[in-house]
C-alpha cells in the first residue's frame, strides 16, 4: 500500500522553504503579545503549514517571581492588514533554485503591532515554560515540537492555509518583572497550486 504522504495531496509545488526565528523575550512582556505573524494573501494558491518547532531558554539572570507561561500558536483568518514594527523577514528557500516565497508578510517582535486578522477560538499548537527565582547557570528549559509530516507518524495532513489566512505566535501569560528569555520558533512549509 502506498504511502499517504503530502506529495500525493499536491497538483503543483512552488516552492520549499523553512526560517528559525530568535525571539528575545524581555522582562514584565505583557500577556497576550503577538511575537511571530506570517501573512498569506494569494487568491489561487495555498500554503501548506507541515513543521512548526518552538524552544525557549531563560536568561541566566533569575526571574523576580516564578511565573508558570505560555506560548499558543493561532491559524488566523480575515487576515486583510498585517502587523507591524518587528523584524521583517525573507523566507529561505530549501533550494536556491526555488523561487522567492510568496509570504506577504512575515515578522516577528515583542511584541508586534496586531494587523486586521481574526485568530480561531484555540490554538493548534502550544508550550508551557517556568521563569525560575533560582540560580541560573546553564538551565535548558522544555521543548516542545509539532509535526504534521513526520514520517514516524505516518500520513498526517499539513495546516493548509487559503486567501487572507495565516499564523500568529503569542504569549499568553505576562513575564514578571524580571523575567527574560530566548524563544525559537521554526516553521515549515510548502507553496502549491493547489490539492487533489
Amino acid at each position: 500500500m502506498p504511502r499517504n504522504d503530502n506529495r500525493q495531496l499536491i497538483t503543483k509545488q512552488l516552492g520549499s522553504y523553512r526560517q528559525t526565528l530568535p525571539i528575545a523575550l524581555p522582562n514584565a512582556l505583557a500577556a497576550n503579545s503577538e511575537l511571530v505573524a506570517l501573512q498569506w494573501t494569494q487568491a489561487t494558491n495555498l500554503l501548506l503549514l507541515t513543521n512548526i518547532k518552538t524552544a525557549i531558554k531563560q536568561s541566566n539572570v533569575a526571574a523576580s517571581a516564578e511565573t508558570l507561561c505560555d506560548i499558543r500558536c493561532f491559524r488566523a483568518t480575515a487576515f486583510t492588514v498585517a502587523d507591524s514594527v518587528g523584524t521583517a523577514v525573507t523566507p529561505q528557500k530549501k533550494q536556491s533554485s526555488m523561487p522567492a516565497s510568496l509570504v506577504a508578510d512575515f515578522r516577528f517582535g515583542a511584541p508586534l503591532t496586531v494587523g486586521t486578522r481574526t485568530l480561531d477560538p484555540q490554538p493548534f499548537m502550544g508550550m508551557s515554560y517556568e521563569l525560575s527565582t533560582g540560580v541560573l547557570t546553564a538551565v535548558d528549559y522544555p521543548t516542545w515540537s509539532e509535526q504534521w509530516n513526520d514520517p514516524a507518524m505516518g500520513a498526517v495532513m499539513p495546516l493548509v492555509l487559503a486567501q487572507n489566512e495565516g499564523i500568529v505566535v503569542r504569549s499568553t501569560t505576562a513575564h514578571p518583572a524580571t523575567g527574560a528569555a530566548t524563544l525559537y520558533v521554526t516553521l515549515e512549509w510548502d507553496e502549491v497550486t493547489d490539492l487533489n
